[in-house]
């Protein structure tokens, strides 16, 4: 399977730049996930990669063939599109043949994809149904599948569960996630949905402003975000953010502000030592905010909780620290009160640290 490398890609709408030299390679087999808000450019990328939209600059190589300047219909790639697109008047079966039947391919060879494709899918029983007599998620098992039987070189993946409920795409997700494992291809997947990114991906590239803002794992891009967007966008419920301050107290690195007082690690301390005295944005997980007694050599938040949200196993704390807006993720047995001041914990190694002019990590 060829891999796939995208370089100086670039994309213009008259004087507008909505891709700005974006470079990417992805390996063979991996399914690369493009997250990142409403306008950061994931879908044109991606519309780009599978013709449907002309490249302003920049080269489009699958394997050893650069297509930029191919008909989509010339680069072997595959496309799910968010809203289905299933022809209504077909069934199941003719919509999933229907590009084998139009590139002449012989009726047994297309009977024996549909048939193990639909098997892969779960939808064998669907396959005499009109896409009116299907739910939402059918359909698009159904335009899965339609890709699928193509056997492609490359599959596409624009947004394909965003027009499902809660539960469902909780559902399908799950079932993707599966059937990546059982069709070794390069796929690559488009979302806003971090969670979705996080889950599915081998790799995810978060975009912004026509950019690539970081890639890699998602425990990279979780544990190790590169700048305070990467930081704010990958993470549910965010990242906390607070202002503060580099100073010295008793011989280690403190990062110190309104209600928190934060001791570094003493190696990152020793790293950062020549910051002392310089403002610093803050960076703290929800979930690594504990409670309870405090652990040696962690550091004290103190906090104002304004609203506790019971959601099952855990609770979500919305509180006040120093003026600046906490979310504190913990057990749903910790006996918090709905309201009230309450003092917790932070272990070091998990506080971020952000330049404030640069946004970058440091």
């Amino acid at each position: 399977m060829p891999s796939i490398q995208i370089k100086g890609l670039q994309k213009r709408f008259g004087a507008l730049s909505v891709i700005d030299g974006l470079d990417l390679d992805m390996a063979d087999k991996e399914f690369t996930v493009l997250v990142g808000p409403s306008g950061c450019g994931k879908s044109t990328t991606l519309r780009m990669v599978a013709g449907l939209e002309d490249a302003s600059g920049g080269e489009i190589w699958i394997g050893n063939r650069e297509v930029s300047r191919l008909d989509p219909k010339d680069r072997d790639i595959a496309m799910v599109f968010q809203d289905y697109a299933l022809y209504p008047h077909m069934d199941v079966a003719r919509n999933m043949s229907f590009a084998l039947r139009l590139a002449r391919y012989p009726k047994a060879e297309i009977d024996a994809r549909v048939t193990r494709v639909a098997e892969l899918l779960s939808i064998s029983h669907l396959l005499s149904r009109k896409p009116r007599e299907l739910s939402g998620g059918q359909r698009q098992r159904v335009a899965m599948g339609r890709a699928l039987v193509k056997d492609a070189s490359v599959f596409l993946f624009d947004e394909p569960l965003s027009n499902l409920d809660a539960k469902l795409r909780s559902q399908m997700r799950a079932e993707l996630a599966l059937m990546r494992k059982r069709v070794e291809k390069n796929m690559i997947y488009v979302t806003h949905d971090q969670i979705e990114a996080m889950t599915l991906g081998d790799r995810i590239v978060v975009m912004h402003g026509g950019k690539i803002q970081q890639q890699g794992s998602p425990s990279d891009l979780y544990r190790r975000p590169a700048n305070l967007f990467v930081a704010g966008f990958i993470g549910s419920p965010p990242m906390n953010v607070l202002r503060g301050e580099l100073s010295e107290a008793g011989g280690r690195l403190c990062v110190r502000g309104s209600g928190f007082d934060l001791a570094l690690p003493d190696q990152r301390g020793a790293a950062l030592a020549g910051r002392r005295d310089r403002a610093v944005i803050v960076g703290l997980r929800p979930s690594s905010i504990r409670s309870g007694a405090t652990q040696d050599g962690a550091s004290s938040l103190s906090v104002n909780i304004r609203l506790a949200e019971y959601v099952g196993a855990h609770s979500v704390l919305i509180a006040d620290c120093g003026g600046e807006a906490v979310t504190i993720e913990v057990n749903s047995e910790s006996p918090f009160a709905s309201e009230g001041a309450a003092q917790f914990w932070v272990e070091p190694e998990s506080i971020h640290l952000f330049d404030p002019v640069t946004e970058a990590a440091i």
